[in-house]
């Protein structure tokens, strides 16, 4: 099953949009609703950066089974 948040859709944009905001956030909590929201789906590979840029982010890959990440390019 394809992730909706591959899918290119004008609102699966406002939603990666929305998740950037979300991750690139002070509030930790802000960061960790992303990683709920991220987690059992897959995202573009051009937004990996945003979820492997900090120690606290890498921790919440391993914490959300979002290992995969932390080894594609």
């Amino acid at each position: 099953m394809k992730s909706y948040l591959l899918e290119n859709t004008p609102e699966t944009l406002q939603m990666l949009e929305n998740l950037k905001t979300l991750l690139q956030s002070d509030e930790n909590a802000n960061v960790e609703l992303a990683f709920q929201i991220i987690a059992g789906n897959d995202v573009p590979r051009s937004f990996y950066q945003y979820l492997k840029n900090t120690n606290n982010k890498i921790f919440l890959c391993h914490k959300y089974g979002l290992e995969y990440i932390l080894y594609r390019k």
